[in-house]
């Protein structure tokens, strides 16, 4: 390399200070250019828009939100949802303004889910929006009544809209979203839990004009659904059994017997009673 000595004192120099980068700073792909840095003008910035919002107890408010502020429980400390996430047809308020829910038990038997998908389909084809927790069962039996007479149905999953459960209701969860509403209060991304199948519970209730439960098991989550509704002031019907004492029955059983719920013998009726309490 030869002798270092005539280029010491200009690498001496040289080290002393730190090398600027010619290139951009790492960080900033686009660097202003320099008659703006000069200038202070900036990019400007689209302005995001804010949704518009309304008080729940505004006159003018939807009546489903007004529905959804007779939450209080102070227990638990469970109250209304922050907000609600939706995916489908309609507005919310449109669809559960004739609101029924149907819930019951996931393992239920042939005759309880015939029964349900026959209610369901009378009280879609006189214009009432059936509202479920879209589970396995009792649920499901309700959702497919609706959407044989091409009703409408709202279905409150226990997670985010991303992960509605069950997974394996997928199918029917894309023709509800054509005529009806997928509901969440959870973010779209979020996975539901068991005690998210709780909370829901009480959406579904309060959604409802009234709630109707063809079967249930004495450990029914159900149970918890039709406590909610007796907060709220709903009506509860169960349907009747050929098989009273059949266990898929016995939560029915303990609600007529508690005064919990009404034991409901002609379909037209309860529909008359329903449109009388919404």
């Amino acid at each position: 390399m030869g002798d270092p000595g005539p280029r010491r004192p200009l690498l001496s120099r040289c080290g002393r200070y730190p090398a600027r980068r010619s290139g951009p700073r790492r960080g900033r792909r686009h660097p202003r250019p320099r008659h703006s840095r000069l200038s202070g003008a900036r990019r400007s910035r689209p302005r995001r828009r804010r949704p518009h919002r309304c008080p729940a107890d505004h006159p003018r408010g939807p009546r489903v939100a007004r529905r959804l502020t007779e939450f209080e429980d102070p227990g638990t400390n469970r109250f209304g949802p922050v907000a609600l996430w939706a995916r489908g047809a309609g507005p919310l308020d449109t669809l559960a303004h004739r609101g029924v829910a149907v819930v019951g038990a996931r393992a239920c038997t042939e005759h309880g889910y015939t029964a349900t998908r026959d209610l369901a389909e009378t009280a879609a084809g006189q214009g009432w929006t059936i509202v479920t927790g879209g589970a396995y069962g009792i649920d499901t039996a309700a959702v497919e009544g609706a959407l044989a007479v091409d009703g409408s149905a709202v279905v409150v999953t226990a997670g985010g809209l991303r992960h509605a459960y069950p997974a394996t209701n997928g199918d029917i969860f894309e023709q509800i979203t054509r005529r009806g509403l997928l509901v969440s209060e959870y973010p779209p991304s979020d996975r539901p839990t068991r005690d998210r199948f709780l909370h829901r519970n009480r959406i579904v209730a309060a959604l409802g004009a009234g709630m109707v439960v063809p079967e249930a098991g004495i450990r029914s989550g159900t149970l918890n659904a039709v406590d909610w509704a007796n907060r709220l002031n709903r009506p509860v019907s169960a349907l009747p059994t050929p098989t009273p004492t059949a266990p898929a029955w016995a939560g029915c059983a303990a609600m007529v017997d508690n005064g919990h719920a009404q034991l409901a013998t002609d379909t037209g009726q309860l529909l008359a009673a329903l449109a009388t309490a919404g």
